[in-house]
């Protein structure tokens, strides 16, 4: 386990504190005796000279340590500064007063997670034209002071932050003012990726595939705010909602993931409807429009709450098959008949 600095700080002066008493106990040769405790601590014993002694260079240890605390403080606020810069280029991101911008050739990236902390997000499948067949993304910063996007690339993976490390994102705003806006346009000829993920813990967002297969995988984590997603296609999906609401228009080919605690997802569009649809329900609302030739099998675990199944009845077409299991807390969980 890796101390901070000021636990060693506190872990000296302590140190400073025990050595200190025997030192004057000890006396190094001040003629303090203190016979009980033997020659360590008799005058000019061992304890109390090396006491005594290094009260003053533990002393100086702790006031470099205080020293060095202070300058990386100071180099702190200057790496917040840095990050809240308005003018140049920083990590790829060109920055001015109102915003910041990056691009990215789309055959470096294989998968994207887009984090944003607040404001409004807009991801759209766009023609190679109107971004030079480049992946682009554009931040518009409103009010005050902001901390600048940090966008990076490890091993394929684009990942898009409300803001650098260190700048306020982890639970601290150090008083941000004002909002930000992202966008991130992804050419046609490049939006089959193998997974998207879109961390989102307020805001509204909107995503439009242009009916396009945007991700192998689509990973969506949402504390609060809105999602609004359409004409997008993928393979898997993948909800976390804590709060606040989802809707999702478009194709799943094969899994459906729901693990909500309130709020309200509702789903619609897929043709077929995915082969398995699986989740969780604690509470909050969930409605899922299926085609009506769903072949569907549902197993809901329910504790409380109300479960509506319009295929209960319903045999639907072997063709199209789809298992549904849940476990239900409370709230209400509706699985629809469209055609």
């Amino acid at each position: 386990m890796k101390l901070e600095r000021s636990t060693y700080v506190k872990i000296a002066l302590i140190v400073l504190l025990c050595l200190g008493v025997c030192g004057f106990f000890g006396g190094c040769g001040r003629g303090v005796v203190v016979a009980p405790l033997g020659s360590l601590l008799a005058p000019g014993g061992l304890m109390g000279c090396v006491g005594w002694n290094a009260m003053g260079e533990i002393a100086g240890y702790a006031g470099d340590a205080v020293g060095e605390m202070a300058g990386y403080a100071g180099d702190a606020v200057g790496e917040v500064a840095d990050a809240t810069l308005h003018s140049g280029v920083r990590g790829g991101v060109a920055a001015t007063s109102e915003g910041s911008h990056f691009e990215i050739d789309p055959s470096e990236v294989k998968a994207i997670e887009l984090n944003w902390l607040a404001g409004s997000g807009s991801v759209r499948v766009v023609s190679d034209s109107e971004t030079g067949g480049a992946i682009v993304v554009n931040e518009t910063m409103h009010g005050g002071p902001q901390p600048v996007m940090a966008c990076n690339v490890e091993d394929g993976v684009l990942s898009i932050d409300y803001g650098e490390s260190g700048s306020g994102l982890s639970g601290c705003s150090f008083g941000w003012n004002g909002s930000k806006d992202v966008e991130l346009l992804i050419p046609a000829s490049s939006v089959s990726l193998e997974r998207f993920c879109l961390e989102a813990a307020s805001g509204e967002y909107i995503i439009d595939g242009a009916d396009e297969v945007l991700c192998g995988k689509l990973e969506l984590d949402v504390a609060s705010g809105s999602v609004s997603i359409d004409h997008t296609l993928t393979n898997d999906l993948e909800l976390s909602l804590a709060s606040g609401n989802v809707t999702y228009q478009g194709t799943v080919a094969q899994t459906l993931r729901i693990d909500q605690a309130s709020g309200e997802f509702r789903f619609g569009g897929s043709s077929p409807a995915p082969e398995t649809i699986s989740g969780s329900l604690a509470s909050g609302h969930i409605v899922l429009e299926l085609p009506a030739d769903t072949a569907l099998k549902a197993n809901v675990n329910k504790t409380s709450g109300n479960f509506t199944n319009d295929f209960a009845d319903s045999a639907g077409d072997p063709a199209f098959p789809c298992d549904l299991s849940f476990d239900m807390i409370s709230g209400n969980l509706e699985v629809l008949s469209v055609e």
